[in-house]
């Protein structure tokens, strides 16, 4: 036997005189997706019309109210949801989002991906165009960039960020996993391959999260020792996301003191953490925690503008009594069993059709380059077409939301020698570097649902990674640069730009 609710509805008709508002209460099965209930609905509205006309969408979101007392997460108990005056809303979520089962799982702690693009180059010296490999690893909501760059030089001056190269090279340990030692195999992760002295810089995009990063086992932001804790109030962390760090080039040596990142083998001493830790893990780790800025949002019922995460209700200056609404991309409301389960005991669906001529289509493009066609009416406002695309594609698209495009511009001892070709990452010359102010609390960073890797630098001549890279020397003299062609020739086009502006290094 099919189980049905009762619903109330909203019922909103477009007219060529404008709108007409009816509400009307009735039984509806409780498992159906709500863009496919226009069928069972359509005969309690207007038999005129076809169910193609209708669309039908959530009346009654997740809105908590203000309280004094105890934060409650069920709907379903006297009073409904709840949230306490001084609780933050960030950790309101994480409650609730555990209340329900919701929580991320430890799974997600090991996901990550690469990917590579074809580049192109023109090399003017031998009047050809050449190409060259981009590679790009993804972890959680953040996308890094290992470049190539030129190694300033270790004097008591400051340099300002050198130029990128084009990317390292970047293969999965596990598609090597036969070839692999155990210590590579154990962590998994990503194998790069780099020259001996050579230097990099890391280009970091993607969406709102806090980045560790470490150098064997070295936070190259403090210079202390790697902690995977989530973010606790000190900033050992870079911010991810628009308008954030874009880049990140080298270690902190000592307080105001930034050093470049340079590749060199592990057992002689030159790197950090032989200097600091005496370890020779190599490598470079990730520990990447998702804002929730990117997944749950919060408002005033009937006003627009977003609520900061990491203030409480009383900070906002809610009263008692009032209510928020909350949406969240993990906590889809796709049908009424949704509805009664995290919102509203009582659901309430709002339902719009149009009599007369059929409405408008306009195409949204996505920042993934997909193409939506939807339909509007000419009295839809931008809420109206912004609720439409969020149920075609389910983004978390709320009052007031911005699509932007952004473009960024970056600026011109004695050990036990290792014989297995693991490199680490030695503090070069000292060049400027900002580290960008996290303007929110750590309340908003995601503690339940960590990303980690590790970036496993070795040298090109190891055995172990005669497969991802052949054993060429760099093209460039003095120039640390790789061995695929394009990589040769942006360095050729590089000097080029140089000399032809009279500039010397």
């Amino acid at each position: 036997m099919v189980s049905t609710i009762s619903t109330t509805l909203n019922v909103t008709r477009y007219t060529e005189n404008g709108s007409i508002q009816t509400k009307i209460r009735i039984k509806l099965p409780d498992h159906i997706p709500l863009e496919k209930l226009a069928p069972t609905i359509q005969p309690f509205v207007d038999l005129k019309f076809p169910p193609a006309k209708y669309r039908v969408c959530v009346g009654s979101p997740i809105t908590p109210t203000v309280t004094t007392g105890a934060s409650k997460y069920d709907p379903s108990v006297a009073g409904g949801l709840k949230i306490n005056i001084d609780e933050s809303l960030a950790q309101y979520y994480k409650d609730y989002r555990r209340y329900h089962g919701k929580a991320p799982t430890t799974a997600a702690a090991s996901e990550s991906s690469l990917s590579t693009v074809d580049k192109y180059a023109y090399d003017h010296k031998n009047n050809k165009a050449v190409t060259f490999t981009e590679s790009t690893v993804t972890v959680g909501p953040a996308q890094f960039k290992f470049n190539r760059t030129l190694r300033v030089p270790d004097n008591a001056k400051s340099y300002a960020l050198p130029p990128g190269l084009g990317t390292f090279p970047v293969a999965k340990a596990r598609d090597y996993a036969a070839k692999l030692p155990e210590h590579i195999k154990e962590r998994g992760g990503y194998i790069m391959p780099l020259f001996q002295r050579e230097a990099l810089w890391m280009s970091i995009n993607g969406g709102h999260c806090a980045i560790k990063i470490s150098v064997g086992g070295i936070n190259a932001i403090t210079g202390g020792k790697r902690d995977k804790k989530p973010p606790n109030g000190v900033q050992d962390y870079v911010v991810g996301g628009p308008g954030n760090q874009p880049w990140l080039d080298g270690i902190a040596t000592e307080p105001g003191v930034v050093r470049q990142f340079v590749a060199m083998k592990l057992g002689h001493g030159y790197t950090i953490e032989e200097q600091l830790s005496s370890t020779t893990d190599g490598g470079i780790q990730i520990d990447v925690f998702p804002s929730l800025i990117d997944v749950v949002r919060f408002s005033r019922v009937d006003e627009k503008g977003d609520l900061d995460l990491d203030k409480s209700p009383r900070e906002l200056n809610l009263k008692r009594k009032e209510e928020i609404v909350m949406a969240s991309k993990e906590i889809p409301l796709k049908t009424l069993r949704d509805v009664i389960r995290y919102a509203e005991k009582e659901p309430v669906l709002d339902v719009f059709y149009r009599d007369g001529r059929e409405p408008m289509t306009i195409t949204v493009k996505t920042l993934t380059g997909k193409s939506i066609v939807i339909q509007v009416e000419s009295s839809d406002t931008i809420d109206d077409v912004k609720c439409k695309v969020q149920d075609r594609e389910d983004y978390n698209i709320q009052r007031e939301s911005v699509v932007m495009l952004i473009m960024r511009l970056r600026g011109g001892g004695l050990g036990n020698p290792l014989e297995d070709g693991r490199m680490g990452i030695a503090a070069g010359g000292k060049i400027t570097q900002d580290i960008y102010q996290d303007q929110n609390s750590p309340i908003v960073y995601d503690d339940e649902n960590p990303y980690r890797v590790f970036i496993h630098t070795v040298s090109t001549v190891a055995d172990i990674i005669s497969t991802v890279v052949q054993r060429r020397p760099p093209k460039a003299k003095g120039l640390m640069v790789g061995p695929a062609e394009g990589q040769g020739a942006l360095a050729r086009l590089y000097f080029q730009w140089l000399r032809s502006r009279k500039i010397t290094l």
